[in-house]
């Protein structure tokens, strides 16, 4: 999948003023995880309403994981997600058959480049959303990877330059406290990355 580097993702907005915060700070997607139990989930009508206001202003994600695959399919074709993305043990086959773009959670130890299928764009991270730094193996870079986990606004510059990833996806590092984003953090992150890519 040709992805330009530089990706920045904002994953877990939960109100029209993160998604507004998203959109002025530059965010190239914004996720909206529709996981029972997950302290970020949206029901059905909430994501609809902030997937109105993202409009064509950002690639919209959908955050899944082990749920029925008929949900899945149902929800993406509902809120017309750009990307569907996968946290549990989906198969192949079944990213085959939503048409489209998939995100797909990967451990780091389990990665290499090329790892995937053209249509799977790699997360590296070892958690979902929990804000645990990552102890990343020294001398690998993430040339076709998004890369996650406890990226903040004062770790995100150099880890982007240490790993040369695709891109970056932030969830916690961006909250005022679980689960509350904070615009201002969202601002920072989106700045402190762009500026990094812009480097390597």
């Amino acid at each position: 999948m040709p992805v330009p580097r530089g990706l920045i993702k904002v994953c877990g907005v939960r109100s029209l003023e993160d998604v507004q915060a998203c959109v002025e700070a530059g965010a190239d997607m914004i996720g909206l995880v529709m996981v029972p139990g997950s302290k970020r989930q949206l029901l059905e009508h909430q994501a609809l309403v902030l997937r109105e206001r993202i409009a064509g202003d950002a690639q919209v994600v959908g955050v899944f994981m082990d749920q029925p695959w008929d949900e899945v399919r149902r929800l993406s074709e509902v809120l017309a997600l750009d990307h569907v993305q996968l946290h549990g043990s989906e198969s192949g086959q079944q990213w085959e058959q939503l048409g489209r773009c998939t995100i797909r959670r990967i451990k780091p130890a389990c990665y290499h480049v090329g790892c995937q299928e053209p249509t799977i764009l790699p997360l590296v991270d070892a958690g979902a959303g929990d804000g645990v730094a990552l102890d990343w193996p020294p001398g690998v870079s993430y040339p076709d990877a998004l890369i996650a986990g406890g990226l903040t606004v004062n770790s995100v510059g150099a880890l982007i330059r240490q790993l040369k990833p695709l891109g970056v996806d932030v969830s916690s590092g961006v909250e005022a406290q679980p689960g509350i984003k904070s615009a201002r953090l969202i601002h920072e992150f989106c700045a402190s990355a762009r500026a990094a890519f812009q480097q390597i």
